[in-house]
Parts: C-alpha cells; sequence; structure tokens
C-alpha cells in the first residue's frame, strides 16, 4: 500500500478538480466557439457580393429613384408617405381586396395590374411555370431599374413558394417568408430578428439545428440550389434594397452552418442537380 504525503494528496486533489472543470466546461466552450464563429460568419457577405453585382445604390442613385417613384405616384394622386400603406391594401395583386383595404383604396385611381412576372421553376417536382401580374407602380419601387410602365420579365426559381415570398417581399417589404420559405423551416423566424444590426446578434441556433436534425444532406443541397437561384432572379430584376440581401445572406449563411460540407463550399463550388 503506497502512502501519500500530505502536499501529495493536494497536489492529486488539485489535478482532479482540473480535469472535472476542464470537462463540465467542454460542451460550454464548444457552444460558445461556436456561436462566435456564427455571429462572425453572419457579418461576411463576401459569397454573395462575388457572385452578384454590386448591390447598392450610391447617392445619386437614390436621389433619381426617388423622384421618379414620386412622379410615377404624382400620377396617382398618391403621396410617398401612403405608398406603404397602398401597396399593402393592394396585397395580394390577384385578389379583391378587403372591406378595410378598399377604405384605403378608394382615395385613389389606381390602375390595373399591368406588369407580368414570368417564373420558370426548376425543381423536379414544381409545375413548369407561373405568371403573376404586378402593378407596375409598386414593382417600380423595389426594382429601380427595371423602372418601365408594361412589360414582361421572366425569372428563374427553384420552388413555387420561392417566388410567394419574393411577391410579398415586393408588396409588404417582409424578408422573413423569404428566409423561411427557402430554409423550409416554419414559426421560428420573426421579422424584427432581420433588421439590421439585429441579426448578427440574434440567437439562430434553434434554426440550425432543427435543419441538421430534420434535413438529409441531399435535401440541404437543394436548399442551397434555391438560395442561388433566387439571389439570380433578385439580381436580374435589379432589387438592390439591401434587406433584401441581408436576408439572402442570411439564410446561406445558416445553410453552410447547418450542412456536413459547409466549411468547404461556396456558392461557385455548390453541387448542381
Amino acid at each position: 500500500m503506497f502512502v501519500f504525503s500530505k502536499k501529495s494528496r493536494e497536489a492529486q486533489l488539485f489535478l482532479l478538480v482540473s480535469v472535472a472543470r476542464a470537462v463540465s466546461s467542454f460542451p460550454f466552450t464548444i457552444i460558445m466557439t461556436y456561436r462566435r464563429s456564427l455571429q462572425k460568419s453572419l457579418s461576411d457577405n463576401t459569397q454573395i457580393f462575388e457572385c452578384f453585382f454590386d448591390r447598392k445604390l450610391n447617392s445619386i442613385e437614390m436621389e433619381r429613384r426617388n423622384k421618379r417613384i414620386e412622379i410615377r405616384l404624382a400620377r396617382h394622386h398618391i403621396p410617398l408617405s401612403e405608398l406603404s400603406a397602398v401597396s399593402l391594401a393592394l396585397y395580394p395583386p390577384e385578389q379583391q381586396p378587403s372591406t378595410e383595404c378598399v377604405l384605403v383604396l378608394h382615395k385613389y385611381k389606381l390602375p390595373a395590374p399591368n406588369i407580368t412576372l414570368r417564373i420558370d421553376f426548376t425543381s423536379p417536382s414544381a409545375p413548369h411555370a407561373s405568371n403573376i401580374r404586378l402593378h407596375g407602380f409598386i414593382f417600380g419601387t423595389v426594382c429601380p431599374i427595371q423602372f418601365g410602365g408594361r412589360g414582361i420579365f421572366q425569372i428563374s426559381m427553384f420552388k413555387p413558394e420561392h417566388s410567394v415570398a419574393l411577391i410579398r417581399y415586393i408588396y409588404t417589404r417582409e424578408v422573413s417568408p423569404i428566409v423561411v420559405s427557402l430554409l423550409g423551416v416554419t414559426r421560428l423566424i420573426e421579422e424584427k430578428d432581420l433588421k439590421q444590426p439585429r441579426i448578427p446578434t440574434a440567437d439562430w441556433n434553434p434554426i440550425v439545428l432543427l435543419m441538421m436534425q430534420t434535413k438529409t444532406e441531399r435535401e440541404l443541397d437543394e436548399v442551397g440550389v434555391g438560395i442561388e437561384e433566387f439571389c439570380w432572379a433578385v439580381g436580374s430584376l435589379s432589387m438592390r434594397w439591401e434587406d433584401i440581401w441581408d436576408a439572402l445572406n442570411l439564410a446561406w449563411r445558416l445553410l453552410l452552418c447547418a450542412h456536413p460540407d459547409g466549411r468547404r463550399r461556396t456558392m461557385k463550388n455548390w453541387p448542381r442537380r
């Protein structure tokens, strides 16, 4: 039998306590490292920026855009301050407005939808295409370069629910339906979480964990394809509002965190179907 001195027993006790503390803090350390990594990645839009054109409007372009919007709205006697209320009242564009919306709309002479958005769906399980009629004066406020009158605009998207979220954004400027539809998650994302500067500090861990637990790697691959096609569609329509690009960057970053191979993936090397 070995007999340890008092100093030796104290050293053993110190070692055991140190090991116990290290083991108990290990999950916490991993979680904190993961959170810091996620928060850092959410502020990095390099991949989105490299794949698509410069999305921000400079001050001169913004001034021209606002002037064109005011001229267009003046034709319908709509002050710029009322644009949001009118736009919400006209959503969805192909349905009869509610009684409350009629009260907003009766003050103005509004044209019928005069823009056709033709959407081709690329998912094998989706219908081939869909034609949606939009109000040109509203379409022009979110697509400042495509500010023509009548016309047909053609884009490609992966799934019909992505197009529903896009149309909703055009009329309501809500970005949460975009992230929800792209990631395939529900009731976990609120509009307030998608407002800068809250995005990097919000707790997105439940979204990542849900995707990891409910989606196969192939399904996550399809999520990436959907995000990329959504970006191309938004870019082709010349949507330069930062909120929609922030939402797309968020969806992409959360996907990379959930995908088992996300650390080595970029939009440029994402697997195609």
